[in-house]
């Protein structure tokens, strides 16, 4: 008998098209709820989704900043050093001031010298200063994801001055962390829409504010499948890029397979480009294959048998 669609979790359903819609969607429904907290009702679904939140935010930034990708090497440590200031101090940051507002005595127990630790100073101090906060996050209850993260991120830091690591297996595993953040996350907000269906049971249209349908609702194709002849070139797909996107690419052929972005539906490639050998599934920042003014995803072939690749949009 075919499923009630009224049992069917369509927060569950959007969220495994890819990483980032997840996370979008996470992300809106967590500041809404956050927008409304000074409603009582509100304010408990917050506190319970909250952390849910941060532990999908925690797990997406841990994957990407260990590349997202299956390359077999992970970020330098000048390129972590720059994932600190632009991207995980912010979020660190957002959740402390879910606790402590800014200039309070936890704030300051928690950021002594600010920002400016972490931003400014030679590598050790820097990050020392990770590995501070780490520390100074022990026992707070509201901030347990945070301080999993930063101590990762710490450990990643620490582990990348010395020796190269990441691989295909390393990268897996994060996803497999990230997928069970979400799987809980995706639960409990289906839980949520349960509870303001009873609350706005006479006004049904109230609960449209609190999730992003948009992203919810959209059905774009994400996985591409492309045969390409033998010495030859095919167009895999036209789409504007972000300079932060991945891409899946699975070569379920016989032979290697070039991958490039390039400004033409037939065009060569221009600058960059990647290769992906039989047998082999590798994630790749875009930005591999070229810069993303760039619309055209192409692939070449140059062998002497026809061959096969799977492009997925993360």
């Amino acid at each position: 008998m075919k499923t009630w669609s009224f049992l069917l979790n369509p927060f569950l359903t959007a969220a495994k098209k890819t990483y980032a819609i997840a996370l979008k969607i996470s992300t809106y429904h967590d500041a809404q709820l956050l927008a409304h907290n000074s409603d009582p009702f509100f304010a408990g679904l917050y506190t319970s989704y909250h952390p849910l939140h941060l532990a999908i935010s925690a797990a997406y930034s841990n994957w990407k900043s260990q590349g997202g990708t299956q390359k077999g090497s992970t970020l330098t440590v000048d390129q972590l050093l720059d994932l600190l200031s632009k991207s995980k101090l912010n979020t660190w940051e957002y959740a402390i001031l879910g606790v402590y507002q800014k200039g309070t005595p936890g704030y300051v127990a928690l950021f002594p010298q600010g920002r400016a630790a972490f931003n400014r100073g030679g590598k050790e101090s820097r990050i020392a200063a990770v590995k501070q906060l780490g520390t100074s996050l022990t026992g707070i209850a509201a901030l347990a994801a945070t301080k999993t993260d930063v101590d990762a991120f710490y450990t990643q830091l620490n582990t990348n001055r010395t020796v190269q690591l990441g691989n295909k297996g390393t990268t897996e595993n994060k996803s497999d962390a990230l997928d069970a953040a979400i799987n809980t996350a995706m639960i409990d907000m289906f839980a949520n829409y349960g509870l303001m269906v009873n609350h706005f049971k006479t006004d049904p249209e109230a609960l449209h504010p609190f999730f992003d349908l948009d992203s919810i609702r959209n059905h774009e194709q994400l996985i591409f499948l492309k045969s390409v002849a033998a010495n030859g070139k095919s167009n895999i797909m036209k789409h504007t890029f972000a300079d932060t996107d991945s891409i899946k690419i699975t070569n379920d052929g016989t032979v290697s397979l070039v991958l490039y972005l390039t400004n033409t539906v037939d065009g060569d490639a221009l600058n960059q480009k990647v290769m992906v050998d039989p047998n082999q599934s590798q994630t790749f920042p875009i930005t591999d294959l070229g810069t993303t003014n760039n619309t055209y995803l192409n692939v070449i072939n140059p062998n002497a048998n026809a061959g096969h690749c799977k492009v997925e949009l993360l």
